[in-house]
């Protein structure tokens, strides 16, 4: 498409250029009916004429040939492989990352069981507790 385009416009502008060269033939037989002067003016027109076209002429080489390598590029396959290669290994550490933080937060949620006291040593525990403390208790 986008030569297509490229040409269409390269078409266009060599449309142009005829219409000019038309224009400029139509000069050259005024010049015939014209002094000196006025021919050093058709001559000078034409040469600015001729480096506008030359100027422009050099954008559109320089476009057509970035899109060249923008369309060459955009297909080319180890640019491709480049990229799914770092789309994977992207994919991999997002993963990675997932399951470690999964892995921490169940780390997190296990609660250690909870071991019952036998009688004897509820007893000492209570023993254990200063009579200040177990004022506060009642």
């Amino acid at each position: 498409m986008p030569n297509n385009l490229y040409r269409y416009s390269y078409e266009l502008n060599l449309c142009e250029l005829f219409k000019k060269m038309d224009n400029h033939d139509q000069l050259t037989h005024d010049m015939n009916n014209s002094d000196y002067r006025s021919a050093m003016e058709a001559v000078d027109k034409m040469e600015r004429d001729l480096k506008e076209l030359e100027e422009h002429f050099l954008k559109l080489t320089v476009r057509s040939y970035l899109l060249e390598v923008a369309l060459a590029i955009q297909f080319s396959p180890d640019l491709m492989l480049s990229l799914e290669r770092v789309e994977k290994s992207c994919e991999m550490c997002a993963k990675a990352v997932t399951d470690e933080a999964v892995a921490f937060n169940e780390e997190k949620s296990v609660i250690a069981p909870v071991q019952s006291l036998d009688d004897d040593a509820e007893e000492e525990f209570c023993n254990a507790v200063p009579e200040s403390t177990a004022a506060l208790t009642e």
